[in-house]
């Protein structure tokens, strides 16, 4: 990539970027503006359940888009075991549901509607890893879709159906976000589900999840 190009594709991420920043932060003000403070103490803990179910999905793509910057094709492969570390999160999440309703007051079928982000969540992430190495000017397009999402079906769906708006409004941002990225990747989908280089990843992740958990034992601190 010579400097031009490089010059422009950094500036146009940094852009992207900061626009769906700017314009993305008008929505959690919205939704603390609209919301009744129990509502709004629900949504944050439901938007903390997902970050702490994130823990592990950088470990894939963390090798991932190291072989795929050296030319290799394992975006296909990468998604599928992404994928695959999300089912049986999903499901702890889903059997928490009884638990967590009856602790914290949150509406279990809300509750159970949010453990969508999971799977969502971790294929972004997978299909991240491919886009950041081999087209990295069409990084910021899936956040850039997520916050316009946010100030135009939020505001609308907050301000009816409140608390279920506001996670719905995410849930349909992620969506498209995950849509928009494999739409760009799906030229490399042509490839098989690589189970050897799967394993390989899955022995050498041990000390990433570690970091993982360390960073977010961190940030919950």
């Amino acid at each position: 990539m010579n400097r031009i190009r490089l010059t422009y594709v950094s500036l146009k991420y940094f852009i992207l970027q900061v626009s769906s920043y700017l314009i993305g932060i008008i929505f959690p003000i919205y939704v603390a503006r609209i919301l009744s403070v129990p509502e709004y103490g629900i949504y944050g803990f439901i938007v903390s359940m997902w970050t702490t179910f994130d823990i592990f999905k950088n470990v894939i793509p963390f090798w991932s888009g190291r072989m795929i910057a050296r030319g290799g094709r394992f975006v296909k492969s990468s998604m599928a075991s992404n994928l695959l570390i999300s089912i049986p999160l999903t499901i702890i999440y889903i059997l928490l549901g009884p638990l967590i309703s009856n602790v914290v007051g949150v509406s279990l079928s809300i509750y159970l509607i949010s453990s969508i982000y999971i799977p969502l969540s971790y294929g972004i992430s997978a299909l991240t890893s491919y886009i950041k190495m081999r087209v990295p000017d069409k990084l910021g397009y899936g956040p850039m879709i997520f916050s316009l999402i946010k100030i135009s079906l939020g505001l609308v769906l907050v301000e009816y159906i409140g608390l279920f708006g506001a996670i719905t409004t995410l849930l349909v941002g992620y969506a498209l976000y995950f849509i928009c990225f494999l739409k760009i990747s799906i030229s490399e989908f042509e490839e098989k589900v690589n189970l050897s280089i799967i394993r390989e990843w899955l022995k050498g992740s041990w000390y990433v999840t570690l970091l993982s958990i360390a960073h977010r034992l961190y940030d919950n601190l």
